[in-house]
């Protein structure tokens, strides 16, 4: 089911079992056993809904669940203010412009909960974010710079 549901920029929900944890050894069958899941939302989505799922889904079974981390998405408008500005500095500075959904994590859902609005944007490549051997490109840097000063007025 989460394949029927779509947002027109986000795509679908995404459920992905990263880790599986159980037994001590093949020929035994284990007492207990361990998922963690990464449950990505879309817009109209909300902590309530996501639990109310697996709830419905595990019932009957022996099975249990924990939220731990929860994070609502983000889905400012295409044609919201925040989003149009952005566009307009990018383009004046010959810059991709085309908003683009990012299937990583971001706190940015929750200022666009709490009525700011948000988008994410930098430079770099999220390739490189968060590795050992992260980095960025001299050009990638001073291309960001024009962008922040063209978008704030300077």
């Amino acid at each position: 089911s989460l394949a029927e549901r779509r947002d027109p920029v986000l795509g679908p929900p995404t459920l992905s079992v990263g880790v599986v944890r159980g037994g001590h050894a093949p020929n035994i069958v284990p007492d207990r056993a361990t998922a963690l899941v990464d449950r990505r939302m879309i817009p109209g989505e909300t902590h309530e809904s996501l639990t109310a799922e697996f709830a419905q889904a595990l019932a009957g079974s022996p099975l249990t669940f924990d939220c731990h981390v929860e994070k609502p998405p983000l889905g400012v408008p295409q044609d919201s203010p925040a989003v149009v500005a952005c566009g307009e500095a990018l383009r004046a500075l010959g810059l991709e412009s085309a908003p683009t959904p990012v299937a990583f994590g971001t706190d940015a859902g929750l200022f666009d909960e709490a009525g700011m609005p948000c988008i994410v944007w930098g430079p770099g490549s999220i390739l490189q974010a968060h590795t050992k051997d992260e980095y960025l490109k001299l050009e990638q840097l001073e291309a960001a710079t024009r962008f922040f000063v063209r978008l704030f007025g300077g």
